[in-house]
């Protein structure tokens, strides 16, 4: 009995009930699966590094910032955001987390061989984390399918592209295993909430776009992880899933883990906007939300981009991750300065697209519900 409250894997693959044996065998296999998947990264490092690599520009930028970290230059906010450029106030990425984190490895091997280990590290623990949810939440075969989707996503990136710190390319595999993270706190399983907090606040303080997407995010998992909480300890509950989602932890102490994590995690900027004489970072960010420029592309606008990505061939695959926004013609690193120039999907085929793109989740939610499937339903609802 305490082998089995000390569990909190759920090997749905191997029928829900095995042994200690089994549930070692399922690790085994899950951590080999995870090694694979990183076994690019660390080639394309290597390669990397035996052609002397060298951060410029952007890249440069952030190994900058992050050789600041340990001297009389704090970072206390991320690097400018280019979307202050049409801005009356210029305002930066909320904090310095991203540069906290190659700190140690450029301050060890340098700027530039520290800065490429220092990403490919990240990306390490981005799909190990990848694993681990995965793991808990569906064992050996989930396991399989999320290492699937991550390699999938690392080879529409490009080898090059695991190891670049521009935020952009840098926050992808992250933001994945931040998806599967909250899918797992999603159907109930709260001792990752801590770690989802600290994954959404990286993700968040390096690039604007996630300061929408990961609190959001987290909320989704917090309500749904809760509900499925209450009905696993409601009278006439006790089944063998309802078991398992009772085991893995107590929320109190999970939800006040999370709550102190994030809170140191916020120290710097809270630091910088109040130590700002006149208005700090998250002032002029808010100013921005309530005043926006003419230069946004609004919802038709981002519907139609998002659209282009998820609905249309080759969807998110290779080549499109380089070619899709850019204009016809056009050589790699333009920009398409409108929506109509990057070759987006007209609006009317925009919306058709993504109504089947939301049919298709709805018809996997339908399905989940009728077999009572949690892990199943918790992941459509994330999607």
């Amino acid at each position: 009995m305490k082998s089995a409250r000390s569990t909190v894997v759920h090997p749905n693959d191997l029928g829900g009930h095995v042994g200690a044996a089994g549930i070692r065998a399922s690790r085994r296999i899950s951590v080999a699966l995870v090694v694979i998947t990183c076994i690019p990264i660390v080639v394309a490092c290597a390669r990397a590094l035996a052609h002397h690599w060298t951060p410029i520009s952007d890249n440069g930028l952030l190994a900058l910032r992050a050789q600041d970290v340990f001297s009389r230059h704090i970072p206390l906010l991320g690097t400018a955001s280019s979307a202050s450029a049409s801005a009356p106030k210029p305002f930066n990425n909320p904090g310095p987390l991203y540069f906290d984190l190659l700190a140690i490895p450029v301050g060890a091997f340098g700027s530039a061989a520290g800065t490429a280990l220092g990403v490919a590290l990240v990306n390490i623990a981005a799909i190990a984390l990848t694993g681990l949810a995965s793991w808990r939440r569906a064992g050996v075969i989930g396991t399989a399918i999320a290492m699937l989707v991550t390699s999938t996503l690392a080879w529409s990136m490009g080898s090059e592209l695991l190891y670049d710190p521009w935020q952009p390319h840098g926050l992808l595999l992250p933001f994945l295993a931040f998806l599967f993270l909250v899918w797992a706190v999603a159907a109930g399983d709260f001792p990752l909430l801590p770690v989802a907090v600290l994954v959404g606040s990286v993700l968040a303080q390096t690039h604007l776009t996630y300061g929408f997407l990961a609190p959001g995010l987290l909320a989704v998992g917090l309500v749904s992880g809760w509900l499925v909480r209450r009905e696993a300890t409601k009278p006439g509950a006790g089944g063998a899933e309802d078991r398992r989602v009772v085991r893995v932890g107590r929320v109190g102490p999970c939800i006040a883990v999370a709550g102190l994590v994030g809170l140191v995690l916020w120290t710097q900027p809270i630091i910088e906007q109040f130590a700002t004489a006149n208005d700090g970072n998250v002032s002029r960010v808010a100013h921005q939300l309530q005043h926006p420029s003419k230069h946004v592309v609004g919802s038709a606008g981002a519907a139609r981009l998002t659209a282009t990505v998820i609905a249309r061939p080759p969807f998110w695959f290779r080549n499109s991750f380089s070619d899709t926004f850019r204009p016809a013609g056009s050589p790699y690193g333009t920009m398409a300065a409108t929506v109509d120039d990057a070759g987006a999907m007209g609006t009317t085929a925009a919306v058709v697209a993504l109504a089947g793109v939301l049919a298709v989740v709805a018809g996997a939610g339908y399905l989940a519900q009728r077999r009572h499937d949690r892990t199943a339903r918790s992941a459509v609802m994330v999607a």
